[in-house]
């Protein structure tokens, strides 16, 4: 016997009219009006950044935080390389720590300033004068790295911007 039929001892909620919208709805809001889903969510924000907040990743009895900010709601484990208490645990098979999460120290371990593109990477080879150079600038080998925006040589920021117009760009946001 389903809920809804008569004689059965658990019934539906009776509808009733949202209050926000005037569609038909079982559901009441703290208040004991009744309101809708779609009316509920309305101006529904993260509690922690204040983003719009349609669909909530966490919710917790203060309001529901996005997915940029779940992060900071977790409880902290600890790593199982060193032991640091991180909210911050993941796998990254490439380095080798594809059964365990283990905190991004852990991760970077070995990592070192590339002498091409300054940045801190896993070093892929070496340079003539045995400075540690990433994967990225060892594929670009001895051709400089010509930015697609400006046309000219520099330093990398990604694979298509220098540093120069990436700076550039940021201020002018």
């Amino acid at each position: 016997m389903l809920a809804t039929e008569p004689g059965s001892a658990n019934k539906a909620a009776p509808l009733a009219i949202c209050v926000g919208c005037g569609c038909k709805t079982r559901r009441t809001g703290d208040n004991g009006e009744s309101i809708c889903r779609r009316c509920s969510l309305k101006g529904r924000t993260c509690m922690r950044c204040g983003k719009a907040l349609p669909r909530a990743t966490k919710t917790l009895a203060d309001g529901a935080v996005c997915g940029t900010c779940v992060t900071y709601y977790r409880e902290p484990k600890p790593c199982p390389v060193c032991g640091q208490m991180s909210l911050r645990l993941s796998r990254n098979a490439t380095k080798g720590f594809s059964e365990q999460p283990v905190c991004e120290h852990c991760q970077r371990k070995g990592n070192v300033t590339c002498a091409g593109c300054g940045k801190n990477r896993h070093p892929a080879g070496t340079q003539a004068d045995g400075k540690p150079i990433c994967k990225s600038c060892m594929a670009r080998g001895d051709n400089p790295f010509v930015c697609e925006t400006c046309g000219k040589e520099g330093k990398p920021h990604s694979k298509i911007m220098c540093q120069a117009c990436y700076w550039r760009k940021c201020a002018d946001k």
